[in-house]
């Protein structure tokens, strides 16, 4: 009824207050909450320590920060160009509106399922592996897209990719690295 642009700014707002009040709720040393860091592995013994590694002006001069920074940004600008326009994407080519409705259906319910699929792989195989399977998913099925003319083709990348999307952002939180400097990190991957 407002058009695109005023539902944007509702989510925005939305969003923006959520985070606000939620942020309140957040604290930052796990024994305040009575939760061992790191499942209790390597706990010192005399209470929270300072936590060591590279503030964020230190990281921003790593060449590791700036790669994994840009292969999110690759990543990322590929996964919201395929959920923002498969749809017109396949009416395009010729599908029914309900059909391409369809296709983003089929995604985000695969997604769904993968997320915990992959998880739990993640666990098994290593997230490392389990993400480059999905980055391999994710590839294929955009090589794919390429050639899909028809329904059953748009459907078929609609399941590899939902596949990958979901392996992708289940996965991609425990991936990620850890820039610390060298010595013991006393929340690495508490957070």
């Amino acid at each position: 009824g407002f058009g695109w642009q005023a539902s944007f700014r509702v989510i925005g707002l939305i969003i923006l207050v959520a985070i606000h009040c939620l942020a309140r709720f957040l604290v930052r040393d796990p024994s305040l909450k009575g939760q061992a860091v790191d499942m209790g592995r390597g706990i010192p013994e005399a209470g929270p320590q300072k936590e060591t590694g590279l503030g964020f002006r230190e990281a921003l001069k790593t060449p590791q920060f700036r790669t994994v920074c840009t292969v999110y940004f690759i990543i990322l600008f590929c996964v919201y160009t395929i959920i923002m326009h498969i749809v017109q994407h396949a009416v395009d080519s010729g599908l029914s509106a309900r059909a391409a409705g369809g296709i983003i259906s089929i995604v985000g319910g695969v997604s769904i399922a993968s997320r915990l699929i992959m998880g739990a792989a993640g666990d098994r195989i290593g997230e490392k592996r389990a993400l480059a399977a999905c980055l391999c998913c994710m590839l294929a099925a955009l090589a794919w897209l390429q050639a899909v003319q028809s329904l059953w083709m748009f459907y078929l990348f609609a399941v590899v990719y939902g596949f990958a999307h979901g392996g992708f952002f289940a996965l991609i939180s425990p991936w990620l690295p850890n820039f610390s400097a060298p010595g013991p990190t006393v929340c690495s991957s508490a957070w």
